[in-house]
């Protein structure tokens, strides 16, 4: 994977984020990085973890 200047972001730490497509996160799963089953969801480039099925939302 390369990482090119363009899709590098900076967090509100301060520290450089990077922006995943698609296809990355899949090759992920497949070379084992991320769990086939593992809850995430991809938006606008950021992954996010997703809430175990079934768990109560908290008000």
């Amino acid at each position: 994977m390369t990482f090119t200047a363009a899709r590098v972001t900076a967090a509100a730490e301060g520290a450089p984020r990077r922006r995943f497509t698609v296809a990355e996160v899949e090759a992920m799963v497949a070379a084992g990085v991320l769990d086939e089953d593992e809850r995430i969801e991809l938006i606008g480039g950021s992954w996010f973890r997703c809430r175990p099925r079934g768990a109560a939302m908290k008000p």
